[in-house]
């Protein structure tokens, strides 16, 4: 629940221009990157039990999860010059929703 209200921070941010591309790119990434290493970490304390130590598991999983974040906000910002500089409300929205429903999927 915390993730999500700070994703939904950084996307408010983002709709109102109160940050730069670098930096919403690197906070939205940040935020999945820590909301990812949470669920990681609760899937592998319910396969291995509480007393055994997964701080090494965690970690080679938060860094292979931040090196694909920061390549995918490096092709973001590359591309980011790239096709029609403005989106409307209406195709921003639809983006989200897409966004949000893959999560979903992807999820379970």
């Amino acid at each position: 629940m915390g993730t999500a209200l700070v994703f939904i921070g950084v996307l408010a941010s983002g709709i109102f221009n109160a940050v730069t591309l670098g930096t919403l790119l690197l906070a939205g990434a940040a935020t999945v990157v820590a909301w990812d290493a949470g669920e990681h970490a609760i899937n592998v304390g319910e396969h291995l039990g509480r007393g055994q130590d997964t701080h090494e598991i965690e970690l080679v999983h938060v860094a292979g999860t931040g090196v694909v974040a920061l390549v995918a906000v490096e092709a973001a910002t590359f591309s980011g010059g790239v096709g029609p500089s403005s989106l409307s409300l209406a195709s921003l929205v639809l983006l989200l929703v897409a966004i949000v429903l893959l999560a979903v999927a992807l999820h379970d």
